[in-house]
């Protein structure tokens, strides 16, 4: 009996470590005169960005004055001037599969002059970053 509780007591431990190593958020830091990127792939310092006008907008968006950057590289050809938001991913308050503190809105769709984007367009290449 006492071998199945260790086990099970085990096995919640495990789970709680891998659900708290979900709960990383990417952002945009100001540093030292500079805009950092933190994400899953690590830190990247942007280049050529207005400091001045620089805002994160979900952690994996940022904008300046002249550029949309995603995953902390500028999305090509998507115009920062008409650059708007069009709908946002949502999680469910107090989500019992999910629980509390882990949860985060992210952008799902946009739009600039040039058309209509959702977040698929750029993880299947459609929309090209930076290189």
């Amino acid at each position: 009996m006492k071998k199945k509780l260790l086990i099970l007591a085990g096995m919640l431990v495990f789970f709680q470590l891998g659900f708290s190593l979900k709960c990383f958020f990417p952002s945009y830091m100001l540093k030292d005169k500079a805009i950092i990127y933190h994400g899953l792939d690590g830190k990247v310092t942007i280049k050529n960005v207005d400091i001045e006008t620089f805002e994160d907008l979900d952690g994996y968006f940022g904008k300046d004055k002249n550029h949309i950057y995603y995953d902390g590289k500028i999305l090509e050809n998507i115009d920062a001037k008409t650059f708007e938001v069009i709908s946002k991913y949502l999680p469910i308050a107090n989500d019992p599969v999910w629980g509390i503190g882990c949860q985060t809105s992210y952008i799902t769709e946009f739009k600039d002059k040039n058309g209509v984007y959702k977040l698929e367009d750029i993880q299947s290449g459609k929309l090209r970053l930076e290189k």
